[in-house]
């Protein structure tokens, strides 16, 4: 009886108690879900329910509510790529937009009031209307036997494709008066390299031209559009292409009694002229050196103003006197002293408040024998002359912006130019300069 009612005592001893325990848990718990409903719901937590409140509770067991849902959130997505994309192309589509009619905008009234017609017999051509009409004139096709098809206006000067449609050709003779490339300094200050002439010829001042030869031409393109912006050639007077001639042969030659070059030669200088560091050193000799007289033509083939061409010659001229200077070349010096800070400033200011320069107008920058600038503007017949500068340090940079350097203005430009005179050089000297065409 005892040993019964002791193993009955047994089986009714208690557990130990976790009372405790239990309810710290559980209180925990309770604090936490209490602080969930007080934290705002997350974007997800939003969705999921809108979702089960458009299609009821949803399932993680039930594969088939499941794909559901995958679907209508791809769905969604989809949905925003496509408005997003929608948008981009708005935003793109209005900026070309904006920039193809801001530049495409025909002069204003106000510059045609600065710029009043003249009685000038123009030098040069107005604007190309179209490819079977150049500058406003009829193209005529002249046949020769075993020859390409030569184009020529109706005033028999030879026309040179361009490669765009927009300004189709170029007269391959072009004649330029005298007076325009002398600017007179009569009106100069104290300091003459430094201030720029304004000064408009009248009739008589203009009886003298001469006739300048196309030596290459390109098209200058900017951004990674490659949107065009002006069609430019480099004209050399006629007479002085017998000059410009010697002066290659001279400098690429290997036998001094050579009058022209051979092959290897004249490949030797036309990759020479092609090359970053060479082609500055031989084009700063030619331009001081030589004393030719050159034009550089410029025809916008969309609307832009002289604002936008001046930054553009300026930025090229700092670009370039600066990497001398981090070089340490012997030249950089030369564009360090205030004369030609002075005239740098003229310069900006001799294209200052000029308007607009419409499609298909012309643009001249002529340089003479001593390297003044001068700087003529054509438009519709309506020649005028914007003025020159006496320092020729400002005209050689802008002529080195096309033809020497590693980044040059209108690469095409440059190709075309170092063919020209791979075509001069090719010919004995003392035969080309009359009436001769360099390319």
């Amino acid at each position: 009886m005892r040993a019964h009612t002791t193993s009955t005592l047994r089986g009714l001893h208690p557990k130990p108690i976790t009372t405790s325990s239990s309810c710290s848990t559980s209180h925990t718990q309770q604090l936490r879900h209490r602080s969930d409903l007080l934290r705002p719901p997350t974007r997800w937590q939003r969705f999921q329910a809108a979702t089960q409140a458009s299609h009821g509770p949803r399932n993680p067991l039930n594969y088939i509510d499941v794909a559901q849902f995958q679907t209508h959130r791809s769905r969604l997505l989809r949905k925003k790529i496509l408005l997003y994309g929608a948008g981009i192309a708005i935003c793109i589509g209005g900026q070309i937009y904006m920039v193809s009619s801001t530049w495409g905008k025909s002069t204003s009234e106000k510059d045609a009031k600065i710029r009043p017609k003249q009685a000038y017999e123009r030098c040069d051509a107005p604007p190309a209307s179209g490819l079977e009409h150049v500058e406003g004139r009829p193209v005529v096709v002249k046949p020769k036997p075993g020859q390409p098809e030569i184009k020529l206006d109706e005033f028999g000067r030879e026309l040179v494709p361009t490669g765009t449609s927009t300004i189709p050709f170029f007269p391959r003779n072009i004649r330029v008066p005298v007076t325009l490339i002398h600017p007179s300094s009569s009106s100069s200050a104290a300091d003459p390299a430094a201030t720029p002439v304004s000064s408009t010829p009248g009739l008589g001042a203009q009886s003298t031209e001469e006739d300048y030869t196309l030596l290459g031409l390109g098209i200058r393109t900017v951004s990674f559009l490659s949107i065009q912006v002006y069609v430019l050639g480099l004209y050399i007077r006629t007479s002085d292409l017998g000059t410009l001639q010697e002066a290659f042969i001279k400098h690429a030659r290997s036998n001094p009694s050579s009058s022209s070059l051979i092959p290897s030669e004249r490949e030797a200088l036309q990759a020479a002229l092609l090359d970053p560091a060479q082609s500055l050193q031989i084009w700063e000799k030619i331009l001081q050196s030589t004393g030719t007289r050159s034009c550089v033509r410029i025809v916008p083939t969309r609307g832009t103003d002289f604002n936008h061409l001046r930054d553009g010659w300026v930025r090229g001229i700092t670009a370039r006197t600066q990497e001398l200077s981090r070089a340490g070349a012997s030249t950089a010096k030369e564009y360090e002293d205030e004369s030609f800070g002075q005239a740098m400033k003229a310069f900006q200011a001799l294209l200052s408040g000029r308007g607009k320069a419409p499609k298909g107008s012309t643009i001249l920058l002529t340089r003479d024998e001593s390297g003044r600038l001068g700087v003529v503007y054509d438009h519709a017949g309506v020649k005028e002359v914007l003025g020159g500068l006496e320092d020729e340090r400002v005209a050689r940079q802008v002529w080195l912006g096309y033809l020497g350097g590693k980044n040059v203005s209108s690469e095409g430009a440059r190709k075309s130019v170092v063919e020209g005179v791979g075509e001069l050089v090719a010919r004995p000297m003392g035969t080309v300069g009359v009436g001769a065409a360099a390319i």
